[in-house]
This record gives structure tokens, sequence and C-alpha cells, in this order.
């Protein structure tokens, strides 16, 4: 009779290969299989919606306990992997609806966090307060078992208004008639201040 093993794209043997076949006089003891960043828990003979082992377990058995073909499926419990968080901050002269319109900060980059195989990272645990700079989105992802996931946090940048007053006995250079003139730009930007003139 034959033994199949479900999911076996998803992990690899141990050491020594399971059984692959038996016989009414066989006993059978079975292997356990290795799979990165999750820990095995049993063979079992029904899966899970998640394709994880459920049912009764089975771990071997005697000589005459068993009749026909058998699909074993692996049981596992997620372990611990680590991920690194990058920090994006809008570049000038962009409005920040690209992805090349940011340049990662490699100095803000947070590493060797640690989270569970499997699950979505935490990213916005990680946002920094730069000045100039606002939070704008988060990228997460599911923690890959070899450690591998990034997580990336975007800044835009801030939008700065400055004011000019003048005085009663002055006049604007370009003809403005109200007393205030406001410009307006993203953080880092050059502008050129407007021109006053005295009266009299």
């Amino acid at each position: 009779y034959t033994i199949t093993y479900g999911n076996d794209s998803e992990w690899a043997w141990a050491s020594e290969s399971g059984p692959a076949s038996y016989t009414i006089e066989d006993s059978v003891t079975l292997r356990p299989p290795a799979r990165a960043g999750y820990s095995f828990e049993g063979w079992f003979d029904s899966q899970d919606d998640n394709n994880n082992g459920t049912g009764n377990e089975v771990l071997s058995w005697s000589a005459g306990n068993k009749i026909g073909n058998i699909t074993l499926y692996p049981k596992w419990r997620a372990g611990n992997s680590t991920y690194i968080v990058e920090h994006y901050f809008q570049k000038l002269n962009t409005d920040g609806s690209g992805s090349t319109d940011y340049n990662n900060e490699t100095s803000y980059t947070n590493t060797g966090i640690v989270g569970t195989t499997g699950q979505t990272t935490n990213a916005a645990s990680y946002q920094q307060t730069v000045a100039g700079f606002e939070f704008e989105r988060v990228e997460n992802v599911t923690i890959a078992a070899d450690n591998s996931s990034v997580a990336k946090i975007y800044y835009k940048r801030s939008t700065i208004t400055y004011t000019f007053e003048k005085n009663s006995n002055e006049t604007w250079r370009d003809g403005t008639a109200s007393s205030t003139i406001t410009k307006t730009g993203l953080y880092g930007a050059e502008f050129t201040a407007p021109e006053i003139e005295k009266l009299g």
C-alpha cells in the first residue's frame, strides 16, 4: 500500500525520507519533515482549510493494524522570523504619486525585527518623526520564513506657507494691492521672496 504525504512542496525531510509504502506485515514508524520558520507537530489523517494537519494523529503502527493506501498531512506551528522596515521620503519636485518619487533613507532602516512566520509585519510601530516630513502610508507584508521580508513606510514633504506683510509706506513691486503676499511650497523647496519698494 502507498503512503502519500500532503503539501510536500512546502517542506523537506529533516534527515531520512519517510516510508513511501508498506505491507500488512510491516510495522511503520513515520519520520519528521522540516520547514523553515515552523515547528513540526505531527502527522494527521486530514487537513484544515489552511492545509494544516488535523483530525487523528498518526505516529506509527504495528503490523496488521492498517490496511489500504494512506494520505498523511503535517501539522505546523509557526515560529519566529525577522524582517526589516525601510523608510522612504518624498523627493523634491515630485507629487509623491509614483514609486520613484521617494528615496530610501537607509539611516532610518530598522533591522532584525522579530515576528511570527506567516503573519503580517507591524511596520507602523517603527514610524519616525522627521522635521519637514509627514507620515503618508505603510506597506506591510507577510513575514517570510527565510527572514527576507521588507516592510515600508512612506513620508511626504510637509507643505510650508510663508506670509509676507508690507508696511503702509511700502508697495509690492509686482503691483499686488493686498498688504500681504503668501507663498506656499514643499519643505526644502526654494522660492523667491516678493520685493517691496518704499513710497515717496
